[in-house]
């Protein structure tokens, strides 16, 4: 029997498949990190699936995740289940590489810059006293609400 974790980053149906190399460590590991992007996954088929391995496949596929190592995996799947979401959401949400924290009153403070000038940071941190929005990519609707992707800190 297939292990699976379905998510919903920003409105995007995304099932995880897990390979029998995925110990049952790791994938309450992965559970509990991606647990704020459960969401309401449809009922039928995903929009994206994925099946992820710590060991190559005998017969590979395009979407698969494979690494030797669980911290360099669980760094592909952020990497991969941000893409199917930006992927998807294209023409529907303004989407900013920015990291984003909420006020008590709702608004959303966005902080954009570059890779490795400190987004992740600044968010573990404000998001301490305030709330953790995202650290990846803030989305915006065209009424402007700002969509939570709340996916584990990179």
């Amino acid at each position: 029997m297939t292990r699976t974790l379905r998510l919903n980053p920003l409105g995007v149906d995304v099932e995880l498949r897990l390979d029998e190399s995925i110990s049952a460590e790791f994938e309450a590991d992965l559970r509990e990190s991606w647990a704020d992007v459960t969401g309401q996954p449809g009922e039928g088929e995903p929009d994206e699936s994925h099946r992820l391995a710590l060991a190559p496949f005998s017969e590979p596929e395009a979407t698969d995740v494979v690494s030797g190592s669980a911290a360099d995996l669980a760094s592909q799947i952020s990497t991969m289940v941000t893409l199917d979401a930006i992927e998807h959401n294209g023409g529907r949400l303004v989407m900013i590489h920015a990291a984003g924290v909420a006020l008590d009153d709702g608004r959303v403070i966005a902080f954009v810059g570059p890779s490795g000038r400190g987004k992740t940071t600044l968010a573990k941190t404000l998001g301490r006293e305030f709330g953790y929005v995202t650290d990846e990519t803030l989305a915006v609707d065209f009424d402007g609400n700002v969509l939570p992707y709340r996916k584990p800190l990179s």
